[in-house]
């Protein structure tokens, strides 16, 4: 796990680092490289074990920002929302789900989901999402961010 700082030319982004939290590499890449060139720094874990140990022995690291992965070996995605619900700390961190398979998020509390993405998702999307999540735009809804995306284009 390394992490790598951009220079960022947004206030929005000069925040603490993103934890990436997924199995599969080329994922793990893809994303790690869009949100580096948009200018966050990016930590990553290749699953939730790895994730939560990161998390509770780095206290001095702030994560600003939680994108995770629902299947995945060793501790899946859910159980790690499960946990950080028991950490204050840890249970304010937005988390944005990025899985391939259907978030079904009434199966946890964890109030800190700030949105969903499903795989395959375009870069620009995780960015934007990121974007709306480091400005605090909390209240936003992720079909109002695709749409509010696909307005901009045209």
């Amino acid at each position: 796990m390394a992490t790598t700082v951009r220079s960022a030319s947004s206030a929005a982004r000069r925040v603490g680092p993103i934890l990436l939290v997924d199995d599969y590499d080329d994922a793990r890449l893809g994303a790690r490289e869009a949100l580096e060139d948009a200018g966050y720094s990016v930590i990553e874990a290749p699953n939730g074990q790895a994730a939560l140990n990161l998390l509770v022995s780095r206290p001095d690291t702030p994560i600003a920002l939680i994108v995770l992965d629902l299947q995945m070996p060793i501790m899946d995605g859910w159980r790690l929302l499960e946990l950080l619900r028991c950490y204050v700390r840890l249970a304010k961190i937005p988390v944005i789900v990025a899985s391939g398979h259907d978030a079904h998020l009434e199966r946890t509390q964890h109030l800190a989901i700030f949105g969903c993405l499903r795989a395959p998702y375009r870069s620009e999307e995780l960015v934007e999402m990121v974007d709306a999540c480091m400005a605090g735009a909390r209240n936003a809804r992720p079909e109002q961010l695709s749409a509010e995306s696909a307005q901009r284009k045209s």
